[in-house]
């Protein structure tokens, strides 16, 4: 066990609660549960299982042939469920795409949490969000989605998962900047670093098969290698 991942649990354990961001801070409270990360059991258990599974085959479909190009019926088939079953779950394909969004954003939201009240400089809180950002996504805990089908959302809900999308950028972009500022990170444009991970993260999450080739912990490895080498001081030649 790394010294990360021992940071990191003794981090969740100071936490008795986690809050969802409310809307004095540039988000809207909307009331949702992680799958897996409060225990339920009997009907409202395999409820929110049922839920979650639809969810995620939905999420599969939209990244692999857009949004637009994806029926209930798509879904349901990929199931294997009549398509009055989703109704029973979700009002429409909309709503789907929303909640595929805002688990995402829940699961990378708690990622972050973990990473900020860890121990030590600005470089191992990076570390540990980098990795665990990816992990969550190549294990297949968190849906994916392209973030170019959130124009498919009515504004209302666009503009909330907008929101929670520049309040993570902007969380990322204060911890490269903290990292400058302690020393364990090296000078860049935090703008530029974080759009640089953004794209390439998707990239990878997108295309990545665990059927061929690395495993998700190879993967986020190189990288997480790859993207912080990149961000370390750089030694003055004398």
């Amino acid at each position: 066990m790394d010294d990360i991942t021992v940071r990191a649990r003794r981090a969740r354990g100071t936490r008795r609660s986690v809050s969802t961001p409310s809307s004095d801070q540039g988000e809207v409270a909307v009331p949702r549960v992680r799958s897996g990360s409060i225990p339920v059991s009997g009907r409202k258990g395999r409820w929110l299982e049922k839920k979650n599974a639809i969810v995620k085959a939905a999420s599969r479909l939209f990244s692999e042939r857009g949004f637009n190009y994806v029926s209930l019926d798509d879904v349901a088939e990929q199931l294997g469920i009549g398509k009055p079953v989703i109704y029973y779950y979700f009002e429409s394909k909309e709503q789907i795409l929303f909640e595929c969004y805002s688990l995402a954003f829940d699961v990378g939201d708690e990622v972050m949490r973990t990473a900020l009240a860890l121990e030590g400089d600005a470089r191992t809180r990076l570390e540990y969000y980098l990795r665990e950002y990816l992990l969550a996504h190549l294990r297949g805990e968190a849906p994916l989605v392209p973030m170019h089908d959130i124009l498919a959302l009515s504004e209302p809900l666009r503009g909330i998962i907008e929101r929670r999308r520049r309040n993570r950028r902007d969380r990322l972009r204060k911890l490269i900047a903290a990292g400058q500022e302690d020393g364990s990170l090296g000078p860049c444009d935090p703008r530029v670093a974080v759009s640089a991970w953004g794209g390439a993260s998707a990239w990878v999450i997108g295309s990545f098969d665990p059927r061929k080739g690395l495993s998700p912990e190879e993967t986020a490895e190189y990288m997480v290698g790859l993207f912080l080498n990149g961000l370390l001081p750089r030694k003055v030649a004398k």
